[in-house]
């Protein structure tokens, strides 16, 4: 379980990241000035002001896998617009989802941890969950930047969302897992 959140944020983190190395080096490129290039690179943190806490909220009504599953398609939306549009209101459009997907995701695999961790795990999970996580943001940012150079912004982010569409059939077929204690470890008191 926690495997497969950490691997799916961390596909849906590509387009997301190459979107910082790619959108400041070719603002002519999406017919953008520099303004509007920070403009579309913060709107994602704006609109996770209201999302993170709806998320929260849907995920109370919903349960984990139904709101994961939308939260992957609407990644795969986003990354397939930066593709797909080279203009600023389509481009912030799919900002605000992937926004929406990022929060939806991330509380998503906090939530995994937790009910598949006990106590006693949850730290070494919630490192492993970060560190893959992040290990998509870095992939975004130089293999992103260096295919972008290669065979265009466009085809990449396209590639970028055909690798977070994968995390739909894993989503699906997510079974939880239990991380048990390991034998002899006793937690220190605080």
């Amino acid at each position: 379980g926690v495997v497969i959140v950490s691997l799916v944020l961390a596909c849906a983190l590509l387009g997301d990241a190459m979107m910082y190395a790619v959108l400041p080096t070719s603002v002519e490129n999406f017919g953008l000035t520099v303004g509007l290039v920070g403009v579309l690179l913060s709107a994602n943190r704006f609109v996770r002001l209201i999302s993170n806490p709806v998320a929260a909220i849907v995920y109370d009504w919903f349960g984990i896998k139904r709101p994961m599953l939308v939260a992957i398609v609407f990644a795969v939306g986003s990354t397939t617009a930066y593709g797909l549009f080279h203009s600023f209101w389509p481009l912030l459009v799919a900002r605000l989802v992937w926004g929406i997907s990022f929060s939806f995701l991330r509380l998503g695999g906090y939530l995994v941890i937790l009910e598949e961790g006990s106590v006693l795990v949850r730290g070494r999970l919630m490192g492993f969950f970060t560190a893959v996580q992040r290990s998509g943001n870095l992939v975004g940012v130089t293999i992103g930047a260096f295919l972008a150079d290669l065979i265009g912004p466009s085809s990449t982010f396209l590639l970028f969302a055909l690798l977070t569409s994968v995390g739909i059939p894993l989503a699906l077929v997510h079974r939880p897992a239990v991380y048990v204690d390991e034998p002899g470890f006793t937690p220190k008191p605080l």
